[in-house]
């Protein structure tokens, strides 16, 4: 599963190799059509971001963890380690600004909607916050200023919502990743 969505995620960004002939004069590289990029940020949103329970449901799960939510953790803590990466492969088509802002809707749909995050979705969240914070100080200029920006987003969203959360549990970890 976890090696499937490595291949989706290769989608997002990046660019196709169209191998030529001999006298050829097509582009060899192009860039990964922006719906297709979209559409396997959708695909990982369904099937990795909203938690894929049925990992943890499996008779073998505790097999290989005592508790089985480290299970799925793990896969949504490695996906999103893998979606932030794709920020150092974005093509001219999907632009760092419009991809976290895509990708932070998803990862942060608890602050528009004012629910109670659960620990799965705290573990993708701190792991976004944290390659992030990576991001921002890594001295790649091309993405530095849409980083920036969304981590003034999330600072002002999630200090807002400690304040709001239904939860004591919730307004903790907003105040988490805002502090």
């Amino acid at each position: 599963f976890l090696r499937y969505m490595g291949h989706v995620t290769r989608n997002i960004g990046g660019y196709r190799v169209n191998f030529q002939l001999k006298g050829s004069t097509e582009d060899v590289y192009v860039p990964q059509p922006l719906d297709k990029q979209k559409a396997a940020l959708d695909f990982i949103n369904e099937q990795v971001l909203n938690e894929p329970v049925w990992l943890r449901d499996l008779s073998y799960a505790r097999r290989f963890y005592a508790n089985p939510q480290n299970m799925t953790n793990s896969v949504g803590e490695s996906v999103m380690t893998n979606l932030m990466n794709r920020l150092d492969y974005l093509n001219d088509l999907y632009k760092p600004q419009a991809y976290l802002t895509d990708l932070t809707k998803m990862v942060f749909t608890e602050l528009d909607n004012n629910k109670k995050v659960t620990p799965y979705r705290k573990a993708l969240q701190n792991t976004m916050y944290l390659h992030l914070s990576r991001a921002y100080g890594n001295g790649n200029q091309g993405v530095r200023p849409a980083v920036l920006y969304t981590l003034q987003q999330l600072e002002r969203k999630t200090k807002a919502a400690s304040q709001t959360a239904p939860d004591a549990e919730t307004r903790a970890h907003w105040a988490s990743l805002y502090d």
